[in-house]
């Protein structure tokens, strides 16, 4: 069941990746796709909460604390997300994204004490060179943006994940997933309300804006039922990071992104051997 799930997301978080930059390349509003992707996340758990309430009495100072940090990341997740593929295509910032398994073996080693394995610093060596060889057509000055916002998000999303461990495990998914992914939707739909722009959103009643809403809903829950029937972190991590190779032959193919094939082609090979590395690396401990 765990591989069926974890298919899902496979093709969630692919399809609407893809999906995200070309809704960019038409120009649509970084901000409000940000929100729409956030809501998508949101509104299945505004159901669950029907069965299960969020119960506050679950959090203590310290679980707040943390419940508050999340929201704050969530938020900015998805705001620097959306704006790295506003300046990099879909190929590019799926080999950039995965700076987050090295960041995330950083922090789990900081913060957790977690030992560190030869075979992870090969792995985190191999991504590394996958995020320095990687190229795109295009200014060099929107590309460098580009760079600082994927950076960013890989850096957001890992600090996220770590606090996200503390909750699950202090106060549990359901009591912690409705409450953080609901308010960080409504903080983003605020952040709408109150800037200084008209909002236009009439232009996002199409079928292709509700189709990457609900891959980006499919790719959350999915990889989050894989580990709640009992897959391990570290292969559904390996597993969503595998997502690279699908993004760089669909956006070869649907988006026209083939400058530079052949450093896309490395990058992408030694992604997906350093990610491989990795695995075996957790498997073996």
């Amino acid at each position: 069941m765990w591989l069926v799930f974890l298919g899902f997301h496979l093709v969630g978080i692919t399809g609407y990746n893809l999906l995200l930059r070309r809704s960019l390349l038409q120009k649509a509003d970084p901000l409000t796709l940000a929100t729409l992707m956030q809501t998508a996340v949101a509104v299945p758990l505004i159901f669950v909460m029907a069965f299960k309430p969020i119960n506050l009495a679950a959090y203590d100072a310290k679980t707040l604390i943390y419940a508050s940090g999340a929201i704050a990341l969530a938020v900015v997740f998805n705001i620097t997300s959306v704006k790295a593929l506003q300046y990099l295509e879909a190929s590019v910032y799926s080999v950039l994204f995965n700076l987050r398994i090295i960041i995330t073996t950083i922090l789990g080693i900081i913060f957790v004490g977690e030992k560190l394995i030869p075979l992870q610093i090969l792995g985190g060596l191999l991504i590394f060179l996958a995020v320095v060889s990687v190229r795109q057509k295009g200014s060099r000055q929107l590309t460098t943006l580009g760079l600082r916002w994927g950076i960013a998000a890989a850096i957001v999303i890992s600090f996220l994940a770590a606090i996200e461990k503390i909750l699950i495990r202090d106060v549990g998914y359901m009591q912690y997933a409705p409450l953080v992914m609901i308010t960080s939707a409504l903080v983003m739909w605020a952040m709408l309300a109150f800037r200084q722009q008209r909002l236009e959103l009439r232009s996002f009643a199409t079928y292709e804006f509700s189709l990457m809403m609900v891959l980006r809903a499919v790719s959350a829950y999915g990889i989050q039922l894989a580990l709640v029937v009992g897959t391990a972190v570290s292969l559904s991590v390996y597993i969503s990071s595998l997502s690279v190779i699908l993004i760089v032959l669909l956006g070869i193919v649907l988006l026209g992104e083939r400058n530079y094939l052949k450093q896309k082609i490395i990058a992408t090979g030694l992604a997906t051997i350093g990610l491989t590395v990795i695995l075996i690396a957790h498997s073996a401990h």
